[in-house]
């Protein structure tokens, strides 16, 4: 393990797209202090509360939601990508 060197694969056309119009600007968006680990913690949050609202909503999940807490669960769907 100790010779071991991580070597990543080449950048594909769309990695460098998104590169230049949504990781760059986002990273430097957010604070310097905040640490990697804590955007992955948030991630998580944002999609285990997506999917307990819709629990709570329809707790069978075989009922209709309300239109409120399905656009709700689409906007932070759309938050965690």
């Amino acid at each position: 393990l100790d010779e071991h060197k991580y070597r990543p694969g080449p950048y594909t056309p769309l990695d460098l797209f998104l590169y230049r119009t949504w990781w760059k600007p986002f990273s430097e968006f957010l604070p310097r202090w905040l640490a990697p680990n804590a955007l992955t913690l948030i991630g998580m949050s944002v999609v285990v509360s997506s999917a307990a609202l819709l629990v709570v909503c329809s707790p069978s999940l075989v009922s209709t939601t309300p239109a409120w807490g399905e656009l709700l669960t689409a906007f932070l769907l759309i938050v965690y990508q």
